[in-house]
């Protein structure tokens, strides 16, 4: 009899075994799709991320060709404003030129003029003291 005993005893044995087996199987089973679902939800988080990424992206590179656009403007306006401060700086030179030599040839003409003021002044005092000379010899 000990022989069927110890069957049963080792059938129960396997049974158990097994039975261990799909408890430690369903309790795995149970942790994978715990860590799937988390997988999933950690995938999910980072793919919105990724369209708001993108989203972001799009408007940042819309944002910089509209500042470059206005960058492009400001610059030829600065060029253009430049130019034309060069243009006029050049022309108040010359402007300053012409009146530094008009003003070189208005002295000149004051000083002989005021020689020839002088010159006649001296003449019409000579004059006077003829005259003076004449008018004592005539009394």
């Amino acid at each position: 009899m000990q022989g069927p005993v110890q069957e049963i005893n080792k059938t129960i044995k396997v049974i158990y075994e097994l039975l261990q087996q799909r408890q430690r199987d369903l309790e795995f089973r149970s942790e994978m799709v715990d860590k799937i679902a988390k997988v999933e939800s950690d995938k999910s988080t980072i793919f919105q991320n990724l369209v708001r990424s993108k989203s972001e992206l799009e408007a940042l590179k819309k944002e910089n060709g509209i500042l470059q656009n206005n960058n492009k403007t400001i610059e030829k306006k600065f060029k253009t404003e430049k130019e034309k401060m060069v243009f006029e700086k050049e022309e108040i030179s010359k402007q300053l030129s012409k009146l530094s030599f008009k003003e070189t040839q208005m002295l000149h003409e004051i000083r002989k003029k005021e020689n020839e003021t002088n010159k006649y002044k001296e003449q019409v005092k000579i004059k006077k003291k003829l005259l003076y000379i004449y008018h004592l010899l005539l009394i």
